[in-house]
């Protein structure tokens, strides 16, 4: 099995990080500790993700949200898992419980996990604690694509798709609050203009 930089093992609990993609946190975590400062990931790196092993997934790197309280169903084994430990092995990990996170105050949001916010796949699902994050997450990036000259006169009336709410957000006591509303309007903007159906920028053609 791979053993990760120097067969130390380090960040096992994290995708990538036994590859190249983990060479910096190694180098900073193990070779220069001493000169390094560990930044919140949550602000720096959000990927909206929970910050214990869930007891829905098999794999421990694999990081399901925390269930909602209003979705559990007791009857349900697929509606009734729960969190367990802390997946980087600490006995409280509250302040990398990602998936809560305020986005405003996040610097740099990681989209792997929410996957990319063009595939316009509406925002119908929610789960846990990780969906309204990330819808989120996917407005702050159609309201920075909003900033690039040219694309800020962007028109509803173009959106076709009538995807209704409940429209989930996290409020700022961490627990979610659903509203009333259009999906692709709220979260996308008007980029979207159906499920799966993207408005991409336009090439300049001189």
């Amino acid at each position: 099995p791979p053993t990760g930089w120097f067969r130390s093992g380090y960040g096992k609990h994290i995708w990538g990080a036994l590859t190249i993609q983990g060479l910096m946190a190694y180098y900073f975590d193990v070779e220069q500790l001493e000169r390094s400062v560990e930044l919140n990931r949550c602000r720096y790196n959000n990927i909206a993700d929970n910050a214990r092993v869930s007891s829905f997934a098999r794999n421990p790197k694999f990081p399901r949200g925390t269930l909602l309280p209003f979705v559990r169903d007791p009857n349900n084994e697929r509606y009734n898992f729960h969190d367990k430990e802390c997946r980087d092995g600490r006995e409280n990990c509250d302040d990398t419980d990602c998936q809560r996170f305020p986005v405003k105050k996040a610097r740099i949001l990681h989209y792997t996990y929410c996957k990319n916010p063009w595939n316009c796949q509406g925002c119908d699902y929610l789960e846990t604690y990780k969906e309204p994050t990330c819808y989120e997450m996917i407005r702050e990036w159609f309201r920075v694509r909003s900033t690039i000259p040219g694309e800020g006169n962007r028109t509803l009336d173009n959106v076709v798709g009538n995807e209704t709410g409940p429209l989930s957000f996290i409020r700022p006591d961490g627990e979610v609050e659903l509203r009333t509303g259009k999906c692709m309007k709220e979260f996308f903007l008007g980029f979207c203009l159906d499920i799966r159906q993207y408005d991409a920028m336009k090439w300049p053609t001189t």
